[in-house]
Order: structure tokens, then C-alpha cells, then sequence
């Protein structure tokens, strides 16, 4: 990810990185209150469910989707 952000601030600038970050940071809130996580940690460990066409395109390509989903569990 610091990658990314060093690639934003040497081809462009630092305004354009300071969004960059800005917009990762309001994806990480919405994504945190969507699964009613309060912090980072409660993150890591909230569940993964996959359905529609993403749960289809994995099932289709033999992805063990339990399997996946037991890995985050910490």
C-alpha cells in the first residue's frame, strides 16, 4: 500500500496522494460500520460471507470457500 502512495506522490503530487489516502480512509470507515466493526482489530476478525457473483465466479473456479473464510478466523 506505501507503495502505491510513493507512486502518487513521485508521478503526481501530494495533493493527489493526501486523497488517495483520504478516499482509503472513508472505504475503511464504511466498510467497518457495514460489518459493525469499532477498530481495525474487530475488522480483521468479522466474518466473510460470499454470495452472488462473486461467490459463483470462486465456486467456479474451485475455490473452497469454507476454507478461505476459516483462514481469517484469528
Amino acid at each position: 500500500m506505501s507503495g502505491n502512495i510513493l507512486r502518487y506522490i513521485i508521478e503526481k503530487d501530494i495533493e493527489e496522494a493526501q486523497r488517495a489516502l483520504t478516499n482509503i480512509i472513508n472505504d475503511l470507515k464504511m466498510v467497518m460500520l457495514l460489518t459493525g466493526s469499532s477498530d481495525l482489530k474487530a475488522l480483521r476478525n468479522a466474518p466473510i460471507y460470499f454470495t452472488g457473483e462473486l461467490r459463483e465466479f470462486l465456486l467456479g473456479r474451485n475455490y473452497d470457500i469454507s476454507k478461505i473464510s476459516a483462514v481469517r478466523k484469528r
